[in-house]
């Protein structure tokens, strides 16, 4: 990988993908760096499930095709948590919509966060062990120590 990447060039999510499938396929630490980097400065999508309000569920069933919704109470935002069949639990993190199945996808509100982000979200929650990058495609699972080791990468993101 370069020294220094556009943001605009991770957008798509591709080369996060080439370099987790790069590593699976031969799980050096010369493919786990660029790997941790590209993660580190990745926006990546998370699922979550979205709590509003009776009043705002009332509002928004009463509004017209077409009409604006706007909520008056606060939403709340609960991460999907996956569940490994060691029974370890995940915060999951996606490099594409297209990594997540269309029938998972279409249950939750799938919102762009930074990686680190994501990362400090799931520090949050103290019954997960990591996260799981693409975990129903080909999984990449990212353990606190070594998702605490990305963030603790320089950013590789050109300044402009």
């Amino acid at each position: 990988m370069a020294e220094k990447i556009k943001a605009a060039d991770l957008e798509s999510g591709n080369i996060l993908v080439y370099l987790k499938l790069q590593f699976m396929k031969e799980p050096v630490q010369e493919n786990l760096l660029p790997l941790l980097w590209c993660l580190r400065d990745s926006v990546v999508k998370v699922p979550f499930i979205a709590e509003m309000s009776e009043e705002d569920k009332k509002r928004i069933m009463e509004c017209a095709e077409g009409e604006t919704f706007c909520n008056k109470d606060e939403v709340k935002l609960t991460a999907d948590i996956l569940k490994a069949q060691d029974d370890n639990r995940y915060f999951p993190i996606f490099s594409q919509d297209e990594q997540m199945p269309e029938d998972y996808r279409k249950n939750f509100t799938v919102i762009p966060i930074t990686a680190l982000d994501a990362l400090k979200m799931a520090h949050g929650d103290k019954t997960v062990s990591g996260l799981v990058l693409d975990g129903f495609t080909f999984p990449f699972v990212v353990p606190f120590e070594l998702a605490d080791y990305m963030a603790s990468l320089p950013s590789r993101i050109e300044e402009d």
